[in-house]
């Protein structure tokens, strides 16, 4: 007699789904970064004539619409490499315009846009952070990922590595799982895989997998944590004296109004302060950077004391300041500028990340005691 069983919609995350989304998000920087460059090294032609203008969204739409069309169509797991880099194309094409879209005048150059496309940007940052975050092991997931995985077969392109990491999720969903059925499946799947007649590609891992082993390389070879150290001390120390010396600066010209007169009328040419409301998000950008500026500076006088998870905690929330709160703002006054400051920060905020994994305070003291 059939069984009949409710159907199942919970979402499973997809192998692999992480570096997907990097190559999406890296694309995508990428797109904004160089399509504003061409433009300001160009003059900002038009693709046209008369009343006639292909804007460059015309191709972020045409990129998106191909990505989608790629992805419902091609089976092949090759094809969401292609779709995660067409798509964060294609969004950058898209996005880069906003200025246009939610302005009355079609402003390409509206203020407000930059830090629209930077938290876009920095949302997407978190939806990827979520999802490379490590889940405990669940027998539907396993599976789905094992049958992903088992079409490689049909491409010749399934590596040694990759049938045993399949052959570990079968052995653990046999003994995890409680459906027959499930079971039975799996089983059966592991008695294919366990023949003599499969043909394995050699191991030669992918660009980005390579790209990947050469990161780990260096880190081991010549990151270590004296030298981490120093290079978070180093940036945090030029991130907190830029920052403080913005503050004093602006401070010391309230008790002189001839310099105060003069970085107004500065700060009314070079950034679009119009009223007062814009100038108090100036202040506020201000306060922003040197409360952040202050957090980088107790990090490194935490770091010089030997107390690095402290440090590094403050270190965290200093960059994390910087990069969400402050350089929104800083995005509205000085436009896509600061790029390479943000990129910056976000480099520095991966090495915290890094110290912190590498040097967790279970192998703390047995590091201390080889530096001394």
């Amino acid at each position: 007699m059939k069984r009949w069983v409710s159907r199942v919609r919970t979402p499973v995350v997809r192998e692999r789904a992480h570096s997907y989304i990097l190559v999406l998000l890296l694309s995508f920087a990428a797109t904004i970064a160089g399509t504003r460059l061409f433009l300001e090294l160009t003059g900002y032609p038009t693709i046209g004539g008369g009343e006639l203008h292909i804007a460059h969204v015309l191709w972020g739409g045409l990129l998106l619409f191909g990505s989608c069309l790629v992805l419902l169509t091609v089976a092949n797991r090759w094809t969401l490499l292609l779709g995660a880099s067409l798509g964060g194309v294609g969004m950058g094409f898209f996005m880069d315009e906003i200025g246009k879209f939610i302005t009355t005048s079609n402003d390409y150059f509206f203020p407000a846009a930059a830090p629209i496309i930077y938290a876009f940007f920095l949302l997407t940052i978190l939806i990827y952070l979520q999802i490379r975050k490590a889940r405990p092991h669940h027998p539907r997931v396993e599976l789905y990922r094992v049958l992903d995985q088992i079409s490689e077969l049909l491409d010749s392109d399934l590596q040694e590595s990759e049938l045993l990491d399949i052959r570990q999720r079968l052995n653990l969903l046999v003994q995890t799982e409680h459906d027959p059925a499930l079971v039975r499946l799996a089983e059966t799947l592991l008695t294919f895989l366990n023949s003599q007649s499969l043909e394995l590609a050699p191991d030669n891992p992918g660009a980005i997998e390579r790209f990947l082993q050469a990161v780990e390389r260096f880190q081991e070879r010549w990151l270590t944590r004296p030298r981490l150290r120093w290079v978070l001390i180093a940036g945090l120390s030029a991130l907190a004296a830029v920052s403080i010396l913005n503050l004093i600066r602006f401070s010391l010209g309230t008790f002189q109004p001839e310099t105060l007169e003069i970085l107004l009328i500065q700060l009314i040419e070079n950034k679009p302060i119009a009223g007062i409301q814009s100038l108090y998000g100036f202040l506020i950008q201000t306060g922003v950077q040197a409360a952040a500026g202050l957090f980088c500076l107790s990090s490194v006088i935490l770091f010089f004391l030997k107390k690095d998870q402290r440090a590094l905690t403050l270190a965290y929330y200093g960059l994390l300041l910087c990069l969400t709160i402050g350089n929104i703002l800083i995005f509205y006054y000085e436009q896509f500028s600061t790029i390479i400051l943000a990129s910056l920060q976000f480099l520095l905020l991966l090495a915290v990340l890094d110290f912190r994994n590498r040097f967790n305070s279970v192998n703390f003291s047995q590091n201390t005691t080889a530096e001394s």
